[in-house]
């Protein structure tokens, strides 16, 4: 099953939460936003009154900058909420429905799978789902959104030490690509040994 197919089989759990859903998203871009904004608060802190000496602006660029602090807190907190209450619904669901469809199995259809493998899919599998219709897609966006505002922020700042700190970029990418296969290799033992852990419960 590719990744379209894996997305319609699933749509629907999202689509059930579809609006806590989109808040969530709303609010975990407005986060990078308000950071980018700190740096820019901090930067016209410097210029303006420690450069400019102009100190009767500390207090305003102050309270400024208490106030953005306060609604970055705000944001983050309210994001986190929101998301572990979209995720819990979101896994509650998935696993009744998983569990529900191993009950009308006939018996012996599942092969040789044993118990800790079973419960092994009742949890790890669901949550890699739930990472793909929710919890993935709502970091990746904002990652990737916060990505765009802090380069877009840094090159207005200084496009020079941002192209070289860019150059830094490749060599991460290499190393992800060199060390994923090792770490895959890693989480699928991870997960058999887990299994038979559960088998013994």
């Amino acid at each position: 099953m590719n990744l379209p197919d894996l997305i319609r089989r699933f749509s629907p759990y999202l689509m059930a939460v579809r609006h806590r859903a989109l808040v969530a998203l709303a609010l975990a871009l407005l986060e990078p936003l308000v950071a980018v904004s700190l740096i820019w608060v901090a930067k016209s802190i410097t210029d303006t009154v420690f450069v400019d000496r102009q100190i009767g602006l500390l207090p305003l660029f102050a309270g400024v900058f208490l106030g953005l602090s306060a609604v970055k807190v705000a944001l983050e907190y309210a994001t986190t909420r929101l998301e572990a209450g979209v995720l819990e619904t979101i896994l509650r669901a998935l696993r009744t429905d998983l569990y529900s469809h191993i009950l009308r199995l006939s018996p012996g259809s599942l092969g040789r799978r044993g118990t800790g493998d079973l419960l092994a899919h009742l949890s790890d599998d669901v949550e890699r789902a739930e990472y793909l219709i929710f919890t993935g897609v709502i970091a990746a966006v904002a990652d990737a959104a916060a990505v765009l505002f802090f380069v877009v922020s840094l090159f207005l700042l200084s496009w020079k030490l941002t192209l070289c700190a860019l150059l830094a970029v490749p060599l991460l990418v290499l190393a992800s690509a060199r060390l994923s296969p090792q770490i895959r290799r890693a989480g699928r033992i991870a997960r058999h040994r887990a299994s038979l852990w559960m088998a013994l419960a």
